[in-house]
């Protein structure tokens, strides 16, 4: 009997060790591994040349921060020999005193909040490498107009919000999305969509109140709710024959505006349920005739004559049952 303990606490004490061991080798491996990131992504070291901080990840160049005070700058293509293809995330943000700036070709990427709240920064040259322009990049600048000629391949959410100068804006063909409330807040008078975008988001004209025209893209699929939330002058909208769904697009748009459309039964539908007006387009005169009232043009309430301006106006914002 006692020769049978012996055997059975040898047999324990020999497997407590081992998993006591192996638990302490997995415990080390585990610290090893654990400093090993940590020390990776401990970071890359920020370097300095002139005003700009930059790191260096995959033999280029990303500036994340400018220290100057110049009031206009131009991007370097190369820093220390290696091609700049990168602007972080907020590089530039909350800098007073830039007031234009070029991006060299070198550059792929301007990053989320780049150049956010750079109050004076009214002139932007934008490279002809620019693949990206990352979520908030430009909001609340000064930039009046901004003419892209890259392969731009994506637009971020609120890139240009609130840029209240913005009146023109002009994006390649080769631009495949853009964002949530891009041009919210702008003073853009009209937009085309490049071809390839399929989705138009929610908020991209939200308040931008002096827009009048837009065309969207031949193949767009979706209107998102709110995207032409408050805009201000725009009377037409043609709706491409793709769209499949525009549920809430037009909340809080001007009474005046006439959706216009060829063969889509969407249309029709969401215009009889949101009390919008809408046309076929082979059906469509926008100039109405001035009905004459004892000899005169119709009267307002003070009874003075009635432009056909005007005339047009109160009979577009008049409510249609259709």
């Amino acid at each position: 009997m006692k020769k049978a303990l012996s055997i059975f606490a040898l047999c324990l004490l020999l497997i407590t060790g081992c998993a006591k061991q192996s638990v302490s080798g997995a415990s080390m491996a585990s610290t090893v591994t654990s400093e090993a990131t940590s020390s990776s992504a401990a970071s890359t070291p920020v370097l300095k040349e002139g005003d700009y901080d930059y790191i260096v990840q995959d033999g280029s160049v990303t500036i994340v921060k400018y220290n100057g005070t110049s009031e206009n700058i131009v991007i370097p293509d190369t820093i220390d020999g290696l091609p700049v293809k990168a602007i972080g995330d907020s590089a530039f943000r909350n800098n007073s005193t830039l007031k234009s700036v070029v991006i060299s070709d070198s550059v792929i990427s301007i990053g989320t909040s780049a150049f956010e709240s750079c109050s004076a920064l009214k002139t932007v040259t934008m490279g002809k490498s620019v693949e990206v322009i990352s979520d908030f990049s430009f909001e609340n600048t000064s930039i009046e107009e901004i003419k892209i000629e890259s392969d731009l391949k994506e637009v971020g959410r609120w890139a240009f919000y609130d840029c209240r100068n913005l009146k023109l804006i002009t994006l390649p063909e080769s631009v495949e999305a853009i964002g949530e409330g891009a041009f919210a807040k702008t003073n853009l008078e009209e937009f085309e969509f490049p071809s390839k975008v399929k989705i138009v988001s929610s908020f991209i004209f939200k308040a931008a109140v002096h827009l009048k025209e837009v065309t969207l893209p031949a193949h767009c699929e979706v209107i998102d709710a709110l995207a032409f939330q408050y805009t201000g002058g725009l009377n037409e909208l043609s709706i491409p024959d793709s769209v499949i769904d525009m549920s809430y697009a037009f909340e809080d748009c001007r009474r005046e505006l006439v959706l216009l459309y060829d063969n889509n039964p969407l249309v029709p539908q969401y215009a009889r349920e949101n009390n919008i007006l809408c046309f076929k387009k082979s059906e469509y005169n926008p100039v109405l005739t001035v009905e004459l009232v004892n000899g005169k043009p119709l009267n307002d309430f003070k009874n003075l004559g009635t432009s056909q301006e005007d005339y047009n106006f109160v009979k577009r914002c008049a409510p249609t049952e259709m």
